[in-house]
């Protein structure tokens, strides 16, 4: 395969990302985007006029020189559009979440698989440099073994949304914990609120245990009006926190010295606490969705599933699902294994 030909179906917020993304991939071209909105249509063509574009997605599903179709709309049409995809021959990516239902996200996994084509979701932080780094720290012992990590996600909400903040929000972090974790939880527990939306949830805590006692914990909120993208990772040895807004993304920590923890009644010595020693990774200036968009196409040339594949998407909205049914149990613990 020299050339790698892309159809975008969705032209929203993030659609034109992707686009953009994708066209600046060597080797790569996006041909064809379609959304029903005429005003998306316009924005897009504005900006990339070589760009073919229609009020119709199998434009983009007929096209025989299209070899990857990026699915980019709402969740609830993931699983259709997708799995038309798929029957039309053509590789795919959708964003994040890969479906709305477990039992969706099965489906396309086994089309894809069945039919011998690449399936990838957006989990565009799997990604990002400052992951990988934190990935390199917990391979390496940087912190000893991994004893829980705390996400937090919060910002405004969006002015309409078809979904609760859990979909909306928490694919993102229960991807990065499942893949620093290195495995999927035993079991989700999960508590929430709807403040101001109705019958919508806009804020949520979700509780994930590991095998081995390790455990996840992720904070998701429509509520506040300041932007959060953080992440402490706990190690025996030491600890990683990630803030994706401040100046330096990732800061590992050493465990610190306290002469009080073993100090007896005769101890003579001096008594005092000195704080951990920090190292500041140098990270790689990459955009995330560049890395998503180039690592898919290298994985259409060399048949290889990328990292954030079809079974790390069904992988988080299994974990979605089950954190869904523990809000209806009364926020009891769900069985991964049962969902």
């Amino acid at each position: 395969m020299q050339e790698v030909v892309v159809g975008v179906i969705g032209c929203g917020y993030w659609g034109p990302n992707v686009l953009r993304s994708f066209a600046a991939v060597p080797g790569c071209r996006v041909k064809r985007a379609a959304d029903r909105r005429p005003g998306r249509l316009r924005f897009v063509a504005e900006r990339f006029p070589e760009v073919v574009l229609s009020d119709d997605h199998e434009a983009i599903l007929r096209d025989p020189e299209i070899d990857a179709v990026c699915v980019v709309t709402p969740v609830s049409t993931h699983h259709q559009l997708a799995l038309a995809a798929l029957a039309a021959g053509k590789h795919v990516l959708v964003e994040k979440p890969l479906a709305a239902q477990p039992a969706q996200a099965l489906d396309l996994v086994e089309q894809a698989e069945r039919r011998g084509l690449l399936l990838g979701v957006g989990h565009l932080f799997e990604y990002h440099p400052a992951i990988s780094a934190l990935r390199t720290a917990i391979a390496q012992g940087a912190i000893g073994e991994l004893a829980y990590l705390d996400g937090a996600r919060i910002n405004p909400g969006p002015p309409a949304s078809e979904v609760n903040v859990l979909w909306d929000l928490a694919p993102h972090d229960v991807s990065i914990q499942l893949l620093l974790a290195g495995a999927e939880p035993e079991t989700v527990t999960a508590f929430g609120s709807r403040c101001t939306r109705g019958d919508l949830l806009d804020a949520a805590f979700v509780h994930l245990a590991f095998a081995g006692g390790c455990r996840g914990q992720i904070h998701v909120s429509w509520l506040s009006p300041h932007k959060t993208r953080r992440l402490w990772v706990m190690g025996t040895q030491g600890s990683i926190l990630y803030d994706d807004l401040a100046p330096e993304k990732v800061r590992v920590f050493d465990q610190g010295f306290d002469s009080r923890v073993g100090a007896g009644d005769d101890d003579t010595r001096a008594l005092f606490y000195r704080p951990a020693k920090v190292t500041v990774p140098v990270l790689a200036a990459d955009e995330p969705l560049r890395l998503e968009c180039e690592e898919f196409v290298r994985a259409l040339r060399t048949g290889t599933p990328p990292r954030a594949d079809g079974a790390s998407g069904l992988r988080v909205v299994r974990v979605l699902a089950a954190a869904e049914l523990s809000l209806a149990r009364g926020s009891v613990a769900v069985p991964l294994a049962s969902v």
